[in-house]
């Protein structure tokens, strides 16, 4: 994931931060997902 971060901010498409922030983002949308669908299961 970082390299497509650091590839975006090469192009000046999005800053540093905004990979970071987006990165951390979307990491807890799929702890959520993972966590609801677990609830689910049982």
């Amino acid at each position: 994931m970082q390299e497509v971060a650091n590839a975006r901010i090469y192009d000046d498409v999005h800053y540093r931060n905004s990979g970071r922030v987006g990165t951390n983002m979307g990491g807890q949308i799929a702890q959520l997902a993972i966590d609801k669908y677990r609830l689910k299961e049982k």
